[in-house]
């Protein structure tokens, strides 16, 4: 089976998982969404399997032919998680992926590049997944692609039937699975599970609760909602509007800050995805590097900005936060030998930040 998973709205929404406490969240899912409704990003269902939804037959039933296409991107998604879990023996990888009791979620860009999936263990008689493998391409990662094959994955079990997913997790997947709302505590009983799923050593169980009534594909549009909800709400407080009109000179207006550190944030974001010019600036500059005298206690990288953007305060203008761009790079120019990569690498992103900052902050 091989096809862009659509889904229509729920009857009901009623969010139960956690999610990213700010705006970077929002950005990001609608950017991915938007992604998929121009066909640029495709999200697949594929699997060694036949599945469907149709109620005159079982939902998963085994067929003896296989699409060439889904061999390909289940191939080339083996391939990825090789690379990504170069401890994981390659025979294991490949027969988890390509058994018929298995389905991924694979995103593809350009109807060919395989970028990221999820495979997951399926049994509709015990109506419970278990995630084997979720992995994102090194040169995707942190852009909320991981979330965005997760949502896809929890609306897929709930097609499905599925009741809960389950994964092993180690301590550094820990910290992703709990942003998707999977919890330690396993309130699924041990005869359902305890004899299907794979015991890993060093992991821990995890599980989360499929909501048969959320639509996870189009929960960004609920978060949007509660978001300005809460805004307009606060806006509306009487000490605010007791501030706003005895210090009208000040235009005190909480509502452009917000809408202002979420372009900027945004901006921040699409400074990240140049992987190839930004390396010199992520790090702060040390004095033995230099050459010339250097103080770092006036040094400015790409880290602190992004805390300084999540602060909230800290700029109140696009100038101010261009200007903390522009002083990053003329530490970094000045404080790099001319005929090193990095200063060349200065100099590409100083030429590209110009051309950006037009298209974005006209």
């Amino acid at each position: 089976m091989n096809t862009k998973m659509t889904y229509l709205p729920s009857k009901a929404t009623t969010p139960s998982y956690s999610l990213e406490p700010s705006s970077y969240y929002l950005q990001k899912q609608t950017d991915l969404r938007e992604l998929e409704a121009k066909s640029e990003l495709f999200i697949l269902v594929c699997s060694t399997s036949h599945s469907t939804t149709n109620s005159s037959r079982p939902i998963v039933s085994h067929e003896t032919v296989v699409p060439a296409e889904d061999i390909v991107y289940l191939h080339s998604l083996s391939q990825l998680i090789s690379r990504q879990l170069p401890k994981m023996p390659k025979q294991h990888i490949f027969k988890l992926v390509f058994d018929s009791d298995h389905l991924s979620i694979i995103a593809v860009t350009n109807k060919t590049h395989v970028i990221g999936g999820i495979t997951i263990h399926v049994s509709v008689e015990r109506a419970l997944g278990e995630i084997a493998f979720c992995v994102v391409a090194q040169d995707f990662q942190q852009r909320g692609l991981g979330h965005r094959l997760m949502l896809h994955a929890k609306q897929l079990s709930q097609q499905l039937g599925l009741t809960a997913l389950l994964t092993y997790a180690d301590h550094t997947a820990n910290g992703f699975f709990q942003k998707q709302g999977f919890n330690h505590v396993i309130r699924t009983s041990r005869e359902r599970w305890a004899q299907w799923i794979t015991d890993y050593d060093g992991a821990t169980l995890m599980e989360y609760e499929i909501n048969p009534f959320l639509d996870y594909l189009h929960v960004i549009d609920l978060l949007k909602e509660i978001r300005t909800s809460l805004l307009q709400r606060f806006i509306s407080l009487p000490v605010v509007e007791n501030a706003q009109k005895f210090w009208p000179s000040k235009a005190i207006d909480l509502h452009s800050r917000v809408l202002l550190n979420q372009k900027l944030a945004h901006f921040y974001e699409y400074i990240l995805q140049q992987s190839s010019s930004i390396w010199p600036f992520l790090e702060p500059i040390f004095p033995d590097e230099c050459i010339i005298p250097y103080s770092p206690a006036i040094s400015l990288d790409l880290t602190q900005i992004r805390n300084r953007l999540r602060q909230q305060k800290w700029y109140n203008s696009s100038s101010s936060f261009r200007a903390d761009l522009d002083y990053m790079i003329s530490s970094v120019e000045k404080t790099t030998p001319r005929n090193s990569e990095g200063y060349r690498c200065v100099q590409r992103f100083q030429a590209w930040l110009e051309k950006a900052w037009v298209e974005h902050f006209p």
